[in-house]
């Protein structure tokens, strides 16, 4: 699903609509992810990020290491020991602090 999904989206995002430009003028927009894919043409790791109502969808190429930190985190597998990230994650929940940007 994930691969056809990648497929039509064709390498556009967001911007190229005027609805997308009006969104990034007036500031962020919330987005989950999706999934991570592989580019077929150049086989490297591609984070899909997907507005919440679904309609938008924004790819970022990235890394092997982080491909492989974000599919873990997507499929709640924990390694013996944390990653930095979750090490932090870990240590801003015990102290219930919230990051709101």
């Amino acid at each position: 699903m994930l691969t056809s999904f990648f497929y039509g989206l064709k390498y556009e995002w967001v911007y190229r609509s005027s609805i997308g430009r009006e969104i990034m003028e007036r500031g962020l927009l919330e987005v989950r992810v999706m999934g991570v894919v592989v580019d077929p043409k150049a086989s490297n790791p591609v984070v899909i990020l997907v507005d919440l109502s679904g309609e938008k969808a924004l790819p970022i190429w990235i890394g092997v290491f982080e491909a492989e930190a974000i599919s873990r985190g997507l499929e709640d597998v924990v390694t013996l020991r944390p990653m930095t990230h979750d090490l932090m994650k870990q240590i801003l929940d015990t102290f219930k602090v919230k990051l709101k940007k």
